[in-house]
């Protein structure tokens, strides 16, 4: 139809002809279906973009969910560690106080220093907290 069209545009009685042709077209089934299978792609268009804004939604949710747990897992892996360091600590102290009774100014300093640092820690939580009210 276009190579029928397009040596006509350039005479101008090929216009009217032209014209004529497009008429034609347009009122024939083959236009008909044309339009159907244009307005079927724009619903099809239209599915695509639901669809993608829907998987758009979906990811975001799946990032935000994949950051709270990194960060929860990161939260307890600290907790983790900080519980079996001072259990760690309280052993070895308590293994050494067992072990080497004739060294008693070297338990008795550590015994301190570990009782001294937990009511450093104590005392830091209790400060925290009084800021936070």
């Amino acid at each position: 139809m276009i190579r029928q069209i397009l040596p006509l545009t350039s005479q101008p009685e090929g216009a009217i002809k032209a014209q004529q042709l497009i008429s034609k077209f347009s009122q024939s089934q083959d236009a008909l279906k044309f339009y159907q299978f244009a307005h079927e792609l724009t619903d099809f268009a239209k599915t695509v973009q639901e669809r993608q804004e829907e998987a758009d939604v979906a990811q975001e949710k799946a990032a935000l969910m994949q950051a709270q747990i990194i960060i929860g897992s990161m939260l307890l892996s600290v907790a983790i560690a900080a519980i079996l360091a001072f259990y760690t600590s309280r052993i070895m102290v308590q293994n050494l106080c067992w072990l080497c009774p004739h060294f008693d100014p070297l338990t008795k300093a550590l015994t301190s220093t570990s009782q001294k640092s937990s009511k450093v820690e104590i005392r830091s939580v209790q400060v925290r907290a009084m800021q936070a009210q």
